[in-house]
Formats: C-alpha cells, structure tokens, sequence
C-alpha cells in the first residue's frame, strides 16, 4: 500500500503540473490530495488496510480526478485514468465514486483519442472485478464498453479490445 501511495503521489504532481496555469482549482485539488496521501504515509502505527481505509474514505483523494475528467484536456485525462486504474486495482475506490467515474468515462471515451479509450477499457475491468457492481453503474460500465466496440471510427485497436473486454465481463458477470 505504501508503493501505492508513493506512486499516487506522483501522478498528483503530475496532474498539478499540467493545471499549473489553466486549472488552478485542479492543481489546489492535487496538492490537497498529496498533502493527504503524505499524512497516510507518514503515520507510523497504521498498517496497510488502515492506509486502505484512509484512502477509500478521503473524498478529496477522488476529487481531482475527477475535475480532471471534466476538462477533457488532453494531458490531464490520460494521468486522472492512470491514476484511477491504480487505485481501482487497489480496491480504494468507494461504490458511490463509480456512478460519477462512469459518467466521466462515458464522455472521455467518446471523445478521446485511442489511447484514452483503450486505458478507460482498462480501468472498467479493473472497477467490476474489485468493486461488485450492481444495477446502472454496472449498466454503464458495460453500455461504454459496447459503444466503443460498436463505434465505426473506433480504431482496431479500440474495437478489439473492446470486444475482449464485454466478453470478459460478461463471464465474470453471468459465472
């Protein structure tokens, strides 16, 4: 969990870097979240699901993740997906943060490049494989993923891997 922090950390910096000067609210959003992520690290007496716990529940952690998703800037989206990959496969993401994350998801990958799109296909496995997901979320979680593969402008790439991924959540969702 400490990794996780440490490498957190760096993809807050980076995201602050990018807002420097455009988005000066995500850039305060990052540094409160570094400030956090640090105060986690540097308790001696808690251990690994303590620090987990911590992360779950700090709303401001999400936060600028989430107001990086809403620019759709082209430097800032990739990093803010990274960033909530990472925390998904940690299983520190609360169940009420992925209605607002699909949300987000849902607009990046109409708009985004490829390699956005192939990185919100990842992150939508590691969601539905670490957080049971039930109802609309899990509805709109698999409605991105079908849109992707059946978009025609969609790279092969994209197509493909989007094809890979509704069949493998469909068997882990009907198994």
């Amino acid at each position: 969990m400490m990794n996780l922090l440490a490498s957190l950390q760096a993809d807050y910096n980076t995201l602050g870097d990018a807002a420097r000067k455009k988005y000066p609210k995500i850039k305060e959003a990052a540094e409160r979240a570094i400030f956090i992520l640090r105060s986690i690290q540097e308790k001696k007496d808690i251990n690994d699901e303590g620090a987990f716990q911590a992360v779950l529940h700090a709303d401001e952690v999400l936060a600028p993740l989430v107001q990086s998703l809403e620019t759709r800037h082209k430097q800032l989206m990739p990093a803010a997906i990274g960033a909530v990959h990472k925390l998904a496969t940690h299983r520190a993401i609360a169940l009420s943060a992925v209605s607002a994350l699909a949300t987000h998801f849902a607009a990046a990958a109409e708009l985004g490049p490829e390699p956005v799109q192939l990185k919100i296909l990842q992150t939508i496995v590691a969601l539905v494989t670490t957080i049971e997901l039930h109802g609309a979320d899990l509805a709109q979680t698999l409605s991105i993923c079908f849109r992707l593969h059946s978009t025609r402008s969609a790279q092969l790439a994209v197509h493909n891997v989007a094809a890979a991924t509704v069949r493998q959540l469909m068997t882990m969702i009907f198994d």
